[in-house]
Formats: structure tokens, sequence, C-alpha cells
């Protein structure tokens, strides 16, 4: 009998049984007070466009290609860019085209970029070199062989 009892027992505290009030732990609780995260108000992190006729850019030829400076050039200003001249980088072997901006002025060479299809990790910040070849501009594009023509 007293094995009968221990069985009954412990049956009875496994399976849960021995009281009559429901299990609070198992349940939610409501308190009445309802909690209501504030509104998000916030957009997606959309910096202004960029108005080009504030952006002067200088176009450097980085190839063999003889104009295509003057070329990239009016196809900016076009676009509504203020060109501030063109040139010839140092090397004509560039192979990839590049845009430096001038300290503040990234937003403008990445929609410069945009426009000539050139790819964001082709932006970067001018060093001293770049920036006295570019006679104040705050953009400046190296043209490499991938915009030149055949």
């Amino acid at each position: 009998a007293a094995v009968l009892l221990l069985v009954v027992v412990l049956a009875t505290q496994v399976l849960g049984g021995g009281s009559d009030e429901p299990d609070r732990a198992a349940q939610p609780t409501d308190t009445g007070n309802t909690i209501v995260p504030p509104e998000d108000t916030t957009t997606a992190a959309t910096p202004p466009a960029v108005d080009p006729a504030d952006t002067q850019v200088f176009v450097l030829n980085g190839t063999t290609q003889n104009g295509i400076a003057a070329e990239f050039a009016k196809t900016l200003e076009t676009a509504g860019y203020v060109s501030a001249g063109t040139g010839n980088a140092p090397v004509s072997t560039v192979q990839a085209t590049e845009v430096f901006y001038a300290e503040g002025k990234k937003r403008g060479a990445t929609a410069v970029a945009r426009e000539l299809g050139v790819k964001s990790t082709d932006v970067k910040q001018a060093d001293a070199n770049v920036t006295a070849l570019a006679q104040g501009a705050d953009v400046i594009v190296q043209i490499g062989a991938d915009k030149a023509t055949p």
C-alpha cells in the first residue's frame, strides 16, 4: 500500500495534479496595461539629391586615346555639372576609371560616378597629388581604359 501511495504522489507531482488553481507560469498574464511602441517616423537615410550645378568636375585622361577627357567633360556638362577643365593624368595606363573628391564633396563624386557608370568602390577621396592636378575642382574623374573606345 505504501508503494502505491508513493506512485500516486509522484504521478500527481509529475503530471501537474494536486491543485485546482491554473498554472500561472504557463499562461500569459493580462494586467490591463498595453505597451505600444512609439511609431517609427524615420525613413531610410536618403541624402538629398546633389545639384550638378554645384559640383565642379575636372577630367583627366588616363589612357592613350586622344580627346577622351574632353568627351567626358562634355557629357558631364550636358548633365548639368560645371567643367573645371581637362588634362592628362600622370600615366596613360589607367585601367579602371576612378572618381576622386575633395574634402566634403563625396556626395557630388558619388553622383558623378553614377552618371558615368563608375562603380562606387572606385569613388575615393583625393590625395594631395590628385588635388594638385585638379585646379581646385570638387570632383576629379580619371578616365581609364574601361571607358575608352577601341
